[in-house]
Parts: structure tokens; C-alpha cells; sequence
């Protein structure tokens, strides 16, 4: 999935302005937690705004390698993509999203 979301925060600030820290629960495995960090990858620069790619990163425990982690992190995105941009909306107001799909 691709996700592009359009904000009024400048590009340089993008990053960090967009960023959000949670704690997953039952991710990868049940009764395990995972923490995540939600933004936006700069992508285009416009007056008075950024466009941003929809991105998390992740950092795994050592024994935790054997699991899929390509498909764990497509499933955390996709499930909650839709809560991070109502996170978005409430903290900057209107949000352009579009999702590429191909």
C-alpha cells in the first residue's frame, strides 16, 4: 500500500511534526508488544505545506528475526494507516490523502 498525505507543516519539519510513537499489543505474537513510530517521508515541497508517504519504522528485538517482518509491517500499515491520519486530522486539521494503488 501507498499512501500519500498532504499537510500545511513545512517540508523540513515534516518528519518530526507527523511523527507518532505507540506500543502494539499481541504484535508479533500474542502477548508480545512492539513499539512504532508513525510518519510522513517528505516527498514534494509546496508553499506553505509538504507532501508525505506514510511510513513506520520499527526496531525488533535480536530473537525476533525469525518472524516475517515484511509482512508484519504491511499488516501494521494496513490496519492502522486509517487511525493515524484521524491522529493527523485532529492534531493539524484537514488532511489530502491519496492512496496509489498498482
Amino acid at each position: 500500500m501507498r499512501t500519500r498525505l498532504g499537510l500545511e507543516v513545512r517540508c523540513d519539519r515534516l518528519g518530526e511534526e507527523a511523527a507518532v510513537a505507540t506500543e502494539l499489543k499481541d504484535i508479533p505474537w500474542e502477548r508480545l508488544r512492539l513499539k512504532v513510530v508513525f510518519t510522513l517521508y517528505p516527498l514534494n515541497c509546496f508553499e506553505g505545506g509538504a507532501e508525505g508517504a506514510l511510513a513506520h519504522k520499527i526496531n525488533i528485538e535480536p530473537h525476533w528475526l525469525m518472524y516475517d517482518w515484511v509482512k508484519i509491517a504491511r499488516a501494521i500499515l494496513s490496519s492502522w494507516s486509517e487511525q493515524y491520519i484521524r491522529w493527523l486530522r485532529e492534531r493539524f486539521g484537514p488532511v489530502d490523502a491519496v492512496k496509489i494503488v498498482g
